[in-house]
């Protein structure tokens, strides 16, 4: 298996990331991928703080460079348990909030746990609600790497709301550098018994980094994990994943 997107990459709009648009373009072409989504932080508590919202709509991404496909994109933050998103109650103009005017403009929305605005002490019911919301969201392509949450939620019910509203559980290629292979393979294993659609990413904020997925390939394979529920295999599958999820989610 050889995974030709990458739908999870930040930029110098992120702040705290370093590659410029052109070099995630340059390192996604030397690493042999089709297409990559530029994702950065949509966040009241990181990045751009309240601007976020402008500086993503303000990014200049070309739908081409050098033979890759670029999509638009950003990772907005969860911001309670309800699983609602930054900015889903700041007017944007008369007519739309700040968090519409940005979906309307992308072509990947992750919904991802980082700073909610209720405390972090919430209960495993809460964690697991704020995950349903999200996923319930038409806007929300993709849930980001969900094992990052501060404490145990029910991943039977993730896997299988996300199966039924064809959201991508992200396997997240840093999250597995990390102390997160465990829960990440018990995930993998519910999505791959519930048919969930599932999305390979970098979560770059290194262009060196962008399509390292050795390790992903090490566990998809030991677990046998059927490249069909790999949403973005390659650019023409994640376009027909992509236009699945919007008739299910009525987009």
């Amino acid at each position: 298996m050889q995974i030709k997107t990458d739908t999870h990459i930040h930029t110098v709009t992120s702040v705290h990331a370093r590659p410029t648009v052109e070099e995630c373009a340059a390192a996604a072409k030397k690493a042999g991928l089709e297409a990559i989504a530029i994702t950065d932080h949509c966040s009241h508590k990181m990045s751009q703080f309240d601007e976020s919202v402008n500086a993503i709509l303000a990014q200049e991404i070309p739908p081409v460079i050098n033979g890759v496909h670029m999509m638009r994109g950003a990772e907005i933050d969860l911001v309670d348990y309800k699983g609602r998103l930054s900015f889903y109650n700041v007017p944007y103009d008369s007519e739309k909030t700040a968090l519409d005017r940005l979906c309307e403009s992308c072509d990947i929305i992750i919904a991802s746990p980082h700073f909610p605005a209720e405390d972090r002490e919430g209960s495993y019911e809460e964690r697991t609600n704020m995950f349903l919301g999200a996923v319930a969201d038409k806007r929300v392509t993709t849930i980001g790497h969900p094992e990052r949450t501060w404490g145990d939620y029910d991943m039977t019910a993730l896997a299988i709301a996300a199966a039924q509203n064809h959201t991508f559980i992200e396997l997240n290629a840093t999250s597995l550098l990390r102390d997160y292979r465990d829960i990440i393979k018990e995930q993998l294993l519910l999505c791959k018994s519930f048919c969930c659609p599932i999305i390979v990413n970098s979560d770059a904020h290194d262009a060196r980094v962008i399509g390292s997925f050795g390790e992903v390939y090490t566990l998809l394979s030991e677990i046998e994990f059927p490249v069909s529920l790999v949403a973005n295999a390659d650019y023409n599958k994640l376009k027909k994943e992509l236009q699945i999820q919007k008739e299910l989610k009525g987009r």
